[in-house]
């Protein structure tokens, strides 16, 4: 009788041994596995957190990029428009002084011709004919004044279509001369005005003696 009782408790003991040591290799088992998959969705979420990061930055780069560009092309156009419009109101000052200073020459050289028309109409009325040389001398001055007043209308005309081409930005219109040159060229004709006039005037004392 004790000796049956020691055998099943002998073989419960064993039994109790043999549950224990399946649960704690199952148990090690769903441990293991728990904690693979654990660590594989952390590393999942380190990526997609990685990559979140890096899409922000790139997202950010490109905007401060771009913002960048956008404020450099504005500033060069301020820039630019700045410099035309320094560029457009000197050519309009220079235009306007030009103009002006033509305008008085060309007044000049209509009151010296109506002088020496008026001039020899009154040698005609007094009956002194004037030598060939008097006369080639006016004709020659009236033909310079008249020559020197068409160019002038030419010039304005050229002038103004230069800077209805500036106002409609075809392009930027310039004088045809430097002011040097233009300096230069009204200092000849100034000259070249005197010495005939004053040629006319030797002519006609010669006359008159």
């Amino acid at each position: 009788m004790s000796s049956d009782n020691n055998t099943n408790g002998g073989n419960n003991g064993n039994g109790a041994d043999k549950i224990n040591w399946q649960c704690i290799a199952k148990f090690d088992e769903q441990s293991h596995r728990q904690h693979d998959k654990l660590m594989k969705q952390a590393a999942e979420q380190e990526a997609q957190r990685k990559a979140k990061e890096e899409r922000k930055k790139a997202k950010e780069k490109v905007k401060r990029v771009a913002e960048e560009e956008a404020k450099r092309l504005a500033e060069e156009a301020k820039k630019k428009a700045e410099e035309e419009a320094q560029k457009r109101a000197e050519f309009q000052a220079q235009w306007q002084a030009t103009l002006e200073r033509k305008a008085k020459e060309k007044a000049k050289a209509k009151v010296v011709a109506k002088v020496m028309r008026a001039w020899i109409a009154q040698n005609a009325v007094q009956g002194m004919k004037p030598k060939p040389k008097q006369c080639r001398a006016a004709s020659q001055e009236l033909a310079w004044l008249g020559s020197k007043m068409d160019r002038f209308d030419w010039e304005m005309k050229q002038m103004a279509n230069q800077s209805n081409r500036k106002g409609k930005g075809k392009g930027r219109a310039r004088p045809e001369e430097t002011e040097e040159e233009e300096e230069k060229l009204n200092d000849r004709e100034d000259k070249e005005e005197v010495d005939n006039v004053s040629n006319a005037d030797v002519e006609g004392e010669d006359a008159e003696e």
